[in-house]
């Protein structure tokens, strides 16, 4: 099983709420990795959290079918 980057995942949704990713190779350019490893982590995205990710070909950039972004955060529980 392959280790997921938090930092990466972050950059990934910046690029795609700002819908700068370009196509597969030059997204996975700007976030110095290879293309089958952005494919892994949308495709873990899509499944895991749901995320609704496409790709827009007339913008040629990855995008939120609905508005919204990844948020990866520690919650305090109230009730300890």
């Amino acid at each position: 099983m392959q280790s997921i980057n938090i930092k990466k995942v972050k950059e990934i949704d910046i690029l795609i709420q700002q819908q700068n990713t370009g196509k597969p190779g030059e997204f996975a350019r700007k976030l110095d990795m290879s293309v089958s490893n952005l494919h892994y982590l949308l495709r873990l995205l899509r499944e895991e959290l749901n995320a609704p990710i496409v790709y827009d070909r007339q913008l040629k950039s990855y995008r939120y079918s609905t508005a919204g972004s990844i948020v990866l955060d520690f919650v305090k529980d109230e009730n300890i």
